[in-house]
């Protein structure tokens, strides 16, 4: 049996299962909605006894493979029997619980599984100091609150991008969601901040020659190259895409330098599934930018004909 952690709407996640249909092999897939509920746990044994949405029943044992796909945090059986959520029993309860599920979810971490679902978000500022460390080049980068530190960096290193520290703004609007974006900042920007401003991340802007995005699943790595600047709208950042005039994309092969040390990076931080950002210079200088811990792939993926779904199924039948 094969355990899909996942999200309804994940589009990624329904090719995988289309390919573990054509293989013939089972699978349970939990969404974002759905709930787990563990039955028993006996130590004799080391076995754990589930259910999925009070319907489904499974042993621990009887998982052979988990693939932590976009949502790594499942929905656990709320007490209904609890009416004052802020109950010090309450909240004893829960406690209680999370200890098992705890020590549940350790126990899947043991079977043959790609992701990480104790990183479902990645320190920005650690990854790019481990990036360092492998010996990547990384963009300079200052977290300042201060208007006249960012002045100094803009005079040092000329133009100069703002973005989050950590995840990306989403706010739901009546017209959808609306996202923040990496964006230049520019003197008259500055000049605009009080003397001192909220905790802000900014960094050197590099004039890029081509841009990459590189998926791991297992072992591997699958690079797209992607000519984002080209495109006036893409320059700065490519998640501003322009659906009527695509990026121009490729396959393409990372050197073994970069390869040895992106594979040393992941290694580094725990994870065998992801999706790097990165740019070439206009110096042929290969910059890392950052990491997603869980990786969307189906884009690029089909866009350099890489089959990632069906990798992502022949990694968890082991084949």
């Amino acid at each position: 049996m094969i355990l899909i952690f996942s999200s309804s709407d994940d589009p990624y996640a329904n090719e995988v299962c289309l390919w573990l249909l054509l293989y013939k092999k089972n699978y349970i897939r939990i969404n974002e909605n759905d709930s787990l509920k563990i039955i028993n746990y006996e130590n004799s044994n080391d076995q754990f006894e589930i259910t999925f949405n009070d319907k489904l029943y499974l042993k621990l044992s009887e998982v052979k493979s988990i693939w932590f796909g976009r949502y790594l945090k499942q929905n656990l059986s709320p007490f209904y029997f609890f009416n004052n959520k802020t109950d010090q029993f309450y909240l004893h309860l829960v406690n209680e619980r999370n200890s098992l599920y705890e020590l549940f979810l350790k126990k899947l971490q043991k079977k043959r599984v790609l992701g990480n679902f104790e990183l479902p978000n990645l320190n920005k500022l650690h990854v790019l100091n481990i990036a360092k460390e492998v010996g990547l080049n990384v963009p300079a980068t200052i977290v300042t609150s201060s208007k006249e530190e960012l002045l100094l960096f803009k005079e040092k290193y000329g133009r100069i991008i703002n973005k989050g520290i950590n995840e990306t703004l989403m706010l739901k609007s009546k017209g959808g969601y609306r996202g923040s974006y990496t964006n230049e900042v520019n003197s008259f920007d500055i000049n605009k901040l009080e003397a001192h401003f909220y905790y802000s991340l900014f960094q050197k802007l590099i004039s890029k020659r081509i841009e990459l995005r590189i998926q791991l699943i297992g072992n591997e790595l699958f690079t797209t190259a992607i000519f984002s600047q080209e495109n006036i709208k893409t320059s700065i950042d490519l998640r501003r895409y322009d659906s009527k005039t695509p990026n121009r994309t490729s396959r393409f092969k990372l050197p073994k330098d970069i390869e040895k040390k992106l594979l040393l990076l992941f290694s580094t931080l725990k994870l065998n599934q992801g999706s790097i950002d990165m740019i070439i210079s206009d110096e042929d200088e290969y910059i890392f930018l950052e990491i997603n811990p869980v990786g969307i792939f189906g884009m690029y993926s089909y866009l350099s004909n890489y089959y990632c779904a069906k990798k992502v199924a022949n990694y968890l039948i082991n084949k």
